[in-house]
């Protein structure tokens, strides 16, 4: 027999039955729930692990210039690809 839950969402409070993979369910299949799940979970991972709190993406400021100098070759060249002849 299945439990019915409530969703943990402030702003949805629907009742659900809980996927059985996943025993501590407590946000809804609906996909603001779900971002709320997520950030709720990123929220006290924050807190409780030293680990987690580096740059959340792993982008350390060496990779980011990397990134941000590749993107500006490309679209030097694809504005220079699509320039009227």
């Amino acid at each position: 027999m299945m439990k019915w839950r409530q969703c943990q969402n402030k702003d949805c409070g629907v009742l659900f039955t809980h996927c059985p993979q996943v025993p501590g369910q407590r946000y809804c299949a609906r996909k603001e729930c779900r971002r709320a799940g997520k950030r709720a979970w990123t929220k006290r991972k924050l807190a409780s692990d030293p680990n987690y709190q580096q740059p959340e993406n792993g982008l350390t400021e060496r990779k980011i210039e990397k990134v941000i100098s590749i993107q500006v070759k490309f679209l030097t060249r694809y504005r220079y690809l699509l320039r009227p002849v």
